[in-house]
């Protein structure tokens, strides 16, 4: 006890996407919730941007009103297929736009194009996904053919994922190892 310390938790979503492992009841959400809290707190909207899949129900309506907020589409919504669906396209042209326009600047990531051209900056967006195993349950042709790849692609061009989930398990071994961040 005498040498026990607390440091700050601190994820690099510019470097890793994150997974977040645990028991119902043990926090999840509510960790997606401060890192939220706390990236909207510390950057401007144009400097990030947050899309999320509320798979648990109704746990990050708070959030709305946030003018970071690109989206919040939760799984009791009626029209979740189709809003899901757009949102993974919206994601996979702002890749492929972002991956263009890097190539062009000749530059290897977003962050370096945006010290390089700051009149002209683009905002991080992060994706976080609430009870992933719900989303792999119902849409595992989407995850397989969409989420997957779009993972593989996005943190180049400034795109993080933070997903959470009761077990490693949940998912699938090749999507597991593109989430170089992991809490239990």
């Amino acid at each position: 006890p005498a040498e026990a310390r607390q440091d700050p938790l601190q994820f690099d979503l510019t470097r890793s996407h994150l997974a977040i492992f645990g028991d119902a009841g043990m926090g999840k959400t509510s960790l997606i919730r401060t890192i939220i809290t706390d990236l909207a707190a510390s950057h401007r909207p144009d400097e990030v941007q947050f899309y999320i899949l509320d798979m648990g129900g109704q746990s990050f309506r708070s959030f709305e009103a946030l003018p970071h907020m690109g989206a919040i589409i939760s799984a009791d919504e009626e029209n979740f297929s189709e809003r899901l669906q757009r949102l993974l396209d919206h994601l996979q042209n702002v890749v492929e736009e972002r991956q263009q326009l890097l190539s062009d600047a000749d530059c290897s990531n977003l962050f370096e194009y945006n010290s390089r051209n700051p009149q002209r900056t683009l905002p991080a967006i992060v994706l976080c996904i609430d009870n992933f195993i719900a989303l792999m349950e119902n849409y595992d042709v989407l995850v397989e053919a969409m989420l997957m790849p779009l993972t593989r692609r996005s943190l180049s061009v400034g795109i993080a994922l933070v997903l959470a989930t009761n077990l490693h398990s949940h998912l699938p071994s090749r999507f597991l190892s593109m989430f170089g961040a992991r809490i239990t």
